[in-house]
This record gives C-alpha cells, sequence and structure tokens, in this order.
C-alpha cells in the first residue's frame, strides 16, 4: 500500500482542519457534562420508544490489512458507497455528482437530483459549506441533508459532507468512496447530529455502543456491529478503559514495554491515547517512537523476525500484548537480479505524529492494534473495551479461552 494511502487513513481530528458556515442544529456539546447530559437525554427518548432494539451488523472488507471498508446507502432509491467507519471523526461525507476532480470521477458520486428524500440544508438562504485537509490532500463540499441506510436501519435526514473538490493523489487511488464518522458528536461540522446518535435517537440499538472486528487475512470480511458486541468475534475476558475528554475516544496508557523493558514514555495519570479505526498504524510522538524503533531494531531483510519481542500495553491496569507477527509489516518485493525468488521485506508499523497542546502529545492505537483485539466503544458507560479477537488461528486453541493477566495471556479452561 501507498505511503501516501496510508498518510491519508490518519484520521480527521489529527492531520485535518475543519471550518464550516456555523448553524445551531443541536444543542453545542464542550464539557464532559455536557456529553453525560446529552447521554442521558437519550436515554429518556429511547425509553418512551416502541420499536424492537436489534444489532445492526455491516460486513468489514478487509484490503490488504491496511483499510477496512463496508457499504452504506443515501437516497432513495438507495445510490450505494463504499465507506471507511472511523471512530476519530464524526460526519458522513460521499463525493458529489457536481464534483470535477478526478478523484470523484474515478468514484461513485451521489446524485441528489435522482433522491426523492433529498433536502438542501440552509442558512440565511445558502447552503452551509465545509473544508477538511489532510497531510495529503484536501475536501471540500457543502452540506445536504437525505436519507442514510446502514444494514437494514434507515436514518431519515441525516446531515452529510456532499463533496465537491478532492485534491491529492491518496483519494484517486483509494478504493473508499467516502467516510461514516463514529466519534463524539462534539466535533461533528456545523454541530450536525452524527449518525450513530441518530441511532441512539430513535432506540433501534440494544445499547448505545458499536464494536469493531477487525479480520487478520487480506479479503476476509470483519464486522462493524451497531448496538452490542457479537460473541463469536471474543477470545478473552474484556479489559475496560475510561474515556477521558468529550472529543474522542480517548483513553488513558500506563506505559508501552519492549519485552520486559519498560520505555517509561508516560508519566502522571498517563499517556493518552486515542483508539482509531480510521488510522492504519500506531502512531505517536517523534521522540517516543523513535526510541520504540530503536528498541525493537526491526531488519528490513526480516532477518531478525523470529528474535524480536513482544510489546505489552499496559490499558485498565491490564498488559494487552503484541507479538512480532502484528505489528511488523511483512511483505515480499522481486529479485534485481531476475530470478523467481523475491525479497522478503520487514517495517514496524509505527509512525510519527506530533500532536501539539492542547490536543496533544498523543499516541494513536490504529488498525495494527485493533486486529488483534475485538474493540467495542461504549457511549452509554464512556468507556472503551478490548479482548482478544477470536481469529481463525485464535479459535485452534482447542476450546481453550484466554484471560488477560497483568502479566499478559495465561489459557484458562472454560
Amino acid at each position: 500500500m501507498g505511503k501516501g494511502l496510508r498518510t491519508l487513513l490518519l484520521s480527521a481530528f489529527l492531520l485535518c482542519l475543519v471550518t464550516a458556515t456555523q448553524i445551531r442544529l443541536q444543542h453545542r456539546i464542550k464539557t464532559y457534562d455536557d456529553l453525560l447530559a446529552h447521554i442521558d437525554g437519550v436515554q429518556k427518548l429511547q425509553k418512551a420508544g416502541n420499536d424492537p432494539a436489534q444489532l445492526i451488523k455491516q460486513g468489514l472488507h478487509n484490503f490488504h490489512n491496511s483499510q477496512y471498508f463496508g457499504t452504506i446507502t443515501i437516497g432513495n432509491p438507495p445510490q450505494e458507497f463504499t465507506m471507511i467507519f472511523d471512530t476519530g471523526s464524526s460526519n458522513v461525507w460521499v463525493p458529489s455528482i457536481k464534483c470535477l476532480s478526478h478523484s470523484c470521477q474515478t468514484h461513485r458520486r451521489y446524485d441528489h437530483m435522482k433522491s426523492s428524500t433529498f433536502q438542501p440544508l440552509l442558512m440565511d438562504s445558502h447552503v452551509p459549506v465545509f473544508t477538511i485537509r489532510y497531510g495529503t490532500g484536501s475536501i471540500m463540499g457543502e452540506l445536504v441533508t437525505d436519507t442514510v441506510t446502514i444494514g437494514n436501519t434507515q436514518v431519515e435526514s441525516q446531515v452529510f459532507g456532499s463533496v465537491l473538490e478532492e485534491e491529492g493523489r491518496a483519494f484517486m487511488s483509494s478504493p473508499f468512496s467516502g467516510i461514516v464518522g463514529l466519534g463524539m458528536p462534539s466535533i461533528a461540522v456545523a454541530h450536525s447530529t452524527p449518525l450513530f446518535d441518530h441511532l441512539m435517537q430513535k432506540g433501534v440499538l440494544p445499547k448505545n455502543q458499536f464494536s469493531v472486528y477487525m479480520s487478520n487475512q487480506d479479503g476476509m470480511d470483519g464486522a462493524l456491529i451497531l448496538g452490542g458486541i457479537d460473541p463469536q468475534f471474543v477470545a478473552s475476558d474484556w479489559v475496560y478503559a475510561d474515556v477521558h475528554g468529550s472529543s474522542y475516544w480517548e483513553i488513558l496508557m500506563g506505559d508501552i514495554k519492549v519485552g520486559d523493558v519498560a520505555m517509561n514514555f508516560c508519566s502522571g495519570d498517563g499517556c493518552r491515547a486515542a483508539v482509531d479505526t480510521g488510522t492504519s498504524m500506531i502512531a505517536g510522538p517523534s521522540a517516543a517512537i523513535e526510541s520504540l524503533m530503536h528498541q525493537l531494531g526491526v531488519r528490513s531483510d526480516c532477518s531478525n523476525f523470529h528474535q524480536l519481542p513482544n510489546l505489552k500495553f499496559l490499558i485498565g491496569g491490564k498488559e494487552l500484548v503484541l507479538e512480532p507477527e502484528d505489528y511488523v509489516m511483512q511483505s515480499r518485493t522481486p529479485s534485481i537480479h531476475g530470478n523467481l525468488r523475491s525479497i522478503p521485506r520487514c517495517a514496524a508499523a509505527f509512525m510519527s505524529l506530533d500532536v501539539p497542546p492542547p490536543r496533544g502529545p498523543l499516541f494513536v492505537l490504529g488498525d495494527v492494534f485493533l486486529r488483534k483485539y475485538y474493540t467495542v466503544f461504549d457511549r452509554d458507560n464512556l468507556r472503551v473495551g478490548f479482548a482478544l479477537a477470536a481469529h481463525p488461528d485464535t479459535r485452534a486453541v482447542d476450546g481453550e479461552k484466554r484471560e488477560i493477566e497483568t502479566n499478559g495471556w495465561r489459557l484458562v479452561r472454560n
């Protein structure tokens, strides 16, 4: 996968500047107390509803272990789009039929003229616009409303971005059309109601939480479960960490260990870490990442792969372990001598990211981490939960269950 696209997959809250004509669509959520009040209000609405709650299951296609995307439809009749589901942002956006950028024309575009449920979003007779600038490009568009369908569930009058301009090679080469933001409502453009919050308000979910299972084999589907968890993806007990702040799925991490050597990256209450499905790798402050890479010493020719240590992330008072096959990206390149043998290549799946205060410094636990751990994002209790993901190779332990302990993994009988 190209470097540009990997960079693009670092979520909007880290690599972009969002601007929009500010329209007051809902009460602004500024603080942690505001978020708690918002959740309480949603729960009261749910209790007043009569619709039976059910899980909404959305398949996530694994593209080269670097992107996970699924589909939604917009409008009536429905127009289908391939989307990244991103916990680091809170808006939905897709290319518009009015977008003439080359990258727009290589993807499916939303045609508002073909939808009977389309409605423009007006303020002072003008359609509000937004801009998102990424590290490798930018998008600009207008905010509109239409019916968005995920799984078999429709959300009427959902505000989303209809993109008019896309700049950057990364957009051109990406197999997905747009993004579905699953972040907190406080960071939604123009204070619009995010898609997941609409589902919460409709009372169609058993619980105000969603979970993400990322497969570890290219081409094999994972899943986004809206409304709870699917036990078939769970191979251990759960470890929970509280969300800190009102903006992101951000938790505190005690430290990172290389083998049994503590890196001492975190002081006081711990390091801030964003749990982000929109980031392919694990990111962190440049000084920490450089120190970690030096300590690991991953050789590009893979000659020391089988001697590499485990990594241990201290979260929720437990050590969550990544093995070398989890954090090292392996590939093969053709030999320059033209023979049939290819050359193995290895690279640690980490990247430097210096986020200035007050948002940073910040670590980002991206897909490299989330492939190993089935993750639940719990809005009712404002926490993130991790359990060992039940991949096909994980299941091959003769019906045993894995339990997380402070010193890593041990096997226990059910």
